[in-house]
């Protein structure tokens, strides 16, 4: 989970007042990148444990907190770690995670505002050592830590912060805490049914260890059967630390009779869309997959994707996309649940359009017809051209009547949990965005009005990087 680090170079320009260049200097710069899927790191080792407190020096901040998951086990550091502004250090539990270290600072040295630390035990290798001191200058860290027998700590300002060393905590109330009652499994997909937080932790027991899965969203897939497999569930509360482990599960098994009339294997990005037309079966479960909602948003031109039911159930002639592991063959069995919404799109109107069902039909386009058909592409839709037809047994988006052509642009899809982020956010930096293709006026560093290539370009009076 170690993060990348990019170097570029890049050009500074200078002018006088009448727009002339006069000079440029060439300047490298370093670029941070933070994954932004869950926006934890890794720690499994004492350097990396040292490397993912180093990098957080220089790149965590109040909107973008660096968030550090340390598995149980002993580590002994090589040297004092320090913990900078808004960084959270979060062991699995305070029982079993203990960082050690023979330094005169201890394990741990804090100098940042508002640094977070859950679920650690801290020691010294040395008798009556320091296993941490304190040299912040606010009183806002937080510790949710034990100290190991003997061993000492110190505080070099005020004590107003928070600082509990061995808690005792009650769920129901402690804000420390966030809790998951139960949640779904549906072949490799997960479900949480109650959603208190953006952020969990599942763990899956591989026979001789726990294999961890990070994710911001309440709705996802680990790249593994989870068949027959011990599981359980955390989540986090605002800071990043996960409450008491869930192990409430419900797996949705598919019990009616095999329905084999139909045939989906997700695609490489682990979507299909799917629809069937067939009135001795009026519902159809899934194994192996979820089922989601789909809508389009002309205002936003998005495709928002919505867990369709807990069941998995998908209603006859109802459009829907398919989620799962990529390359999956999916099953399904007939069904009869009445408590399963037969009409999930009713409610959809204008700037909204729902994904249609096209059943046993091949839809087609004919030339001059002025139709805006939309079909699955990856995990996208785009346009269908002319001669394009979408099979029986899939689902599309018409949008013929937003009298809009997206010409051969793709309509990106979302889930409604997961924020608009792509999956890195340079974090170093700021203002070094690439520019859409349909951007006008753009100049060379020469002055010379130029058509958008890859490099470096003068727009709206700003310099700006196309990747």
């Amino acid at each position: 989970a170690k993060d990348e680090l990019e170097s570029i170079t890049y050009y500074a320009i200078a002018g006088d007042a009448s727009g002339n260049i006069y000079s440029t200097t060439v300047n490298s710069l370093t670029i941070y990148r933070m994954r932004r899927r869950s926006g934890y790191i890794m720690a499994k080792s004492p350097s990396a444990i040292i490397e993912a407190l180093d990098y957080a020096l220089k790149v965590s901040s109040r909107d973008y907190p660096v968030k550090i998951f340390v598995p149980d086990g002993t580590y002994t550091l090589s040297q004092t770690a320090e913990v900078g502004n808004w960084v959270s250090l979060i062991g699995e539990s305070r029982e079993h995670t203990i960082i050690r270290s023979s330094a005169a600072d201890g394990a741990l040295l804090i100098t940042g505002d508002y640094a977070y630390i859950q679920d650690i035990t801290l020691g010294s290798t040395l008798a009556n050592g320091i296993a941490f001191r304190d040299n912040a200058t606010y009183d806002h860290t937080t510790l949710h830590i034990g100290l190991e027998e003997g061993d000492k700590y110190t505080f070099n300002h005020g004590t107003s912060g928070t600082r509990i060393l061995a808690p005792i905590w009650d769920p129901a109330t402690d804000d420390t805490q966030a809790r998951v009652e139960s949640f779904i499994v549906n072949g490799n997909t997960v479900s949480v049914t109650s959603a208190a937080t953006p952020n969990y932790l599942i763990e899956v027991w591989n026979g001789t260890d726990w294999d961890y899965t990070m994710i911001d969203n309440a709705n996802f897939y680990v790249l593994s059967s989870l068949s027959d497999k011990t599981i359980q569930l955390r989540a986090a509360n605002r800071r990043g630390a996960f409450g008491p482990a869930c192990t409430t599960m419900t797996r949705i098994v598919a019990n009616g009779e095999p329905y084999e009339a139909v045939s989906v294997t997700l695609n490489s990005a682990g979507f299909a869309s799917f629809s069937y037309d067939d009135a001795n079966a009026p519902q159809l479960q899934v194994s192996g997959a979820s089922a989601y909602r789909a809508i389009y948003n002309k205002d936003e031109n998005v495709i928002k994707l919505s867990h369709l039911n807990d069941q998995d159930i998908i209603p006859n002639g109802v459009g829907v996309i398919l989620f799962g592991m990529p390359g999956s063959k999916i099953s399904f069995s007939l069904a009869n649940d009445p408590s399963v919404n037969s009409t999930p799109y009713a409610d959809v109107t204008t700037p909204l359009y729902a994904l249609k069902g096209n059943g046993n039909e091949t839809i087609k386009r004919t030339a001059g017809d002025n139709k805006f058909y939309f079909g699955l592409s990856g995990n996208e839709f785009r346009k269908l051209s002319e001669t394009g037809t979408i099979k029986p047994n899939k689902a599309y988006f018409d949008l013929t009547e937003t009298n809009t052509d997206y010409g051969a642009a793709a309509i990106r899809m979302i889930f409604e949990s997961w924020p608009m982020l792509d999956e890195e956010e340079t974090s170093a930096i700021t203002d070094l965005t690439s520019a859409k293709n349909e951007t006008q006026h753009n100049y060379s560093l020469t002055g010379a009005k130029t058509r958008q290539q890859q490099g470096l370009y003068v727009r709206d009076g700003k310099v700006v990087l196309v990747k």
